[in-house]
């Protein structure tokens, strides 16, 4: 299943939410929709839900514009949505299977049991974590053919986060579109195809996971045993700082020639930090003053 934002725009007042944005997913990708707080990643995906309509701009599923006739039962969605709160989780998954009439309850109790989910308390007196689980296995009910999971790790333990990554994966194995808006940016960078960075209402770039890491520089920190070689230093896509005596810490999109160089002067200590999608968004996205964000986290 696929979709499609064409040249969406959307406006609150005087604020510009989205403009012009463009992104898609392909038959069986899985895109990562990432940005800063506020960038227009949930509006976007509110407006391909049908929950916002856009100001401008076309929404496509499967090539089709809107409506979209039965399209939204081959859809699953988890996110930030308010359940009955006096029912049980139980009792919600019974009502689900009776509208869909398609004996998915037997696989709701599945998923739930996958994720260590008590489904008897009433949703109320479920932890954040849990009430997350909920979201989870409505949004994977009757193997829906395109997910729409925004920010879907959220509050969840780190079991809870493997198996939802275990769960993502057999969507996708069966071959399941995904969408996936998120601030864990290592969720991802494992679970995700490409990515669309959204910043300040626009697309500020498109691409592979695969590119990233290609266009990206890894952190070498090694202990020398004669000294640092000649050669690293004039590499061209290289910066070398030194840590402590006999250590230097180098920045270098070719590992494998940096490690080649090193090998002669004796290698005592060395740890290698892949390019990571973390410091790809650290350095893409300008801080809100305009200036240059330096390295570190999201």
């Amino acid at each position: 299943m696929t979709f499609e934002l064409d040249r969406v725009t959307k406006r609150y007042g005087t604020t510009t939410a989205l403009d012009g944005v463009s992104f898609g997913v392909a038959e069986g990708e899985t895109l990562g929709l990432v940005g800063p707080n506020g960038a227009g990643k949930t509006t976007a995906i509110r407006i391909l839900l049908g929950l916002v309509r856009p100001d401008a701009g076309t929404i496509r599923i499967d090539g089709a514009r809107a409506p979209f006739p039965g399209a939204f039962r081959r859809l699953g969605y988890t996110g930030d949505c308010e359940h009955y709160a006096d029912v049980s989780a139980e009792r919600l998954f019974s009502l689900v299977a009776d509208i869909r009439s398609d004996g998915c309850l037997a696989e709701a109790r599945e998923l739930a049991g996958r994720l260590s989910l008590d489904t008897r308390p009433p949703i109320r007196r479920l932890s954040r974590g849990n009430r997350q689980k909920v979201s989870i296995v409505l949004g994977l009910l009757s193997r829906p053919d395109l997910l729409v999971m925004d920010e879907p790790t959220t509050s969840l333990d780190p079991p809870g986060q493997r198996v939802f990554m275990d769960l993502l994966g057999e969507a996708r194995a069966r071959g399941a579109s995904a969408l996936i808006s998120s601030h864990q940016l290592h969720d991802i960078e494992k679970a995700c195809d490409r990515i669309c960075l959204i910043d300040r209402g626009k697309v500020r770039d498109t691409v592979s996971i695969s590119e990233i890491r290609r266009r990206s520089r890894s952190t070498i920190f090694v202990g020398l045993a004669r000294g640092l070689p000649p050669g690293v230093e004039e590499l061209p896509d290289a910066t070398v700082k030194r840590a402590a005596p006999g250590a230097w810490e180098i920045e270098a999109a070719d590992v494998p020639r940096v490690l080649a160089l090193l090998m002669p002067a004796g290698i005592l200590d060395i740890e290698v930090r892949k390019a990571s999608l973390e410091q790809y968004f650290s350095r893409t996205v300008a801080p809100p003053d305009g200036g240059t964000r330096g390295g570190g986290g999201s």
